[in-house]
């Protein structure tokens, strides 16, 4: 799981890296600002919206294929990189520093160092524990925290809107 979880991360900062990177060729001229901040607030009200519709069914699997440590690098790496949802995430979260931020390169760089380390923390506590929880987390559970992310994705979409 750590090493899946290694690839996971080398994938986020790759598309941190490239959505700050392009993001800050637009922020550098100011004009562009309400454009970022809208194209993030949608995205955000569409995950929301995603969120509340989506039919929750926990699914446990008992059996564990065997798979190399470079291989299960390797699956954390492409699943993470192609996932549109986590690519639109960190779109989002983007438009969010510019927000908070502007043109402020440190804050932005340490925004984005807080919120990896904080994925991070949070993804192996998951691995090391989900043995423990996996058969304690019924569906409603499930869907409640599935509703509560959705309210926060609609609370800052619409910070970022107004």
């Amino acid at each position: 799981a750590l090493f899946f979880l290694s690839g996971v991360f080398l994938s986020d900062l790759l598309l941190i890296s490239l959505v700050v990177f392009n993001a800050s060729f637009l922020s550098m001229e100011e004009a562009y600002r309400p454009l970022i901040l809208k194209i993030g607030g949608g995205i955000f009200l569409v995950m929301a919206l995603l969120k509340i519709y989506r039919t929750y069914t926990l699914q446990v699997n008992s059996t564990i294929p065997k798979i190399s440590f470079s291989g299960s690098f390797l699956n954390g790496f492409i699943i993470n990189t192609l996932n549109p949802s986590v690519i639109l995430f960190w779109i989002a979260a983007c438009a969010l520093a510019v927000d908070n931020y502007g043109s402020n390169v440190t804050l932005v760089l340490l925004y984005f160092a807080g919120a990896l380390l904080t994925t991070l923390i949070t993804d192996v506590g998951k691995a090391y524990s989900s043995h423990k929880f996996t058969k304690n987390i019924l569906e409603k559970y499930e869907k409640i925290l599935g509703y509560i992310t959705a309210i926060i994705y609609l609370l800052v979409g619409l910070k970022l809107l107004v």
